[in-house]
């Protein structure tokens, strides 16, 4: 069970997107194995080579990784992808 939350945002245009507007979707899941703050770091490390991410928080009390992404650019199975590849487990 994949465990997250859904936030469309519109924000002005920055450039690329024809309409004048740019699709922002905030997402959240829960993650198997997260107990120390290297825990935390380690997926750190791994979101920031994603492309497409705007922003994210990970809480260590809550194993929650909340996401912030332009939907042009990325997708949910690429985030969860980007989680797994540092060898911690989205629930499904």
């Amino acid at each position: 069970m994949i465990y997250y939350e859904c936030y469309n945002i519109y924000t002005p245009h920055i450039g690329g997107d024809k309409k004048g507007v740019n699709f922002m979707k905030k997402e959240s899941f829960i993650v198997e194995g997260i107990k120390c703050q290297n825990c935390v770091n380690t997926i750190k490390k791994g979101l920031d080579e994603t492309k497409g991410i705007i922003s994210y928080e990970i809480s260590l009390s809550d194993k929650r990784v909340e996401i912030e992404f332009d939907e042009s650019k990325t997708n949910i199975k690429k985030l969860i992808k980007a989680i797994e590849k540092t060898g911690y487990k989205v629930n499904k």
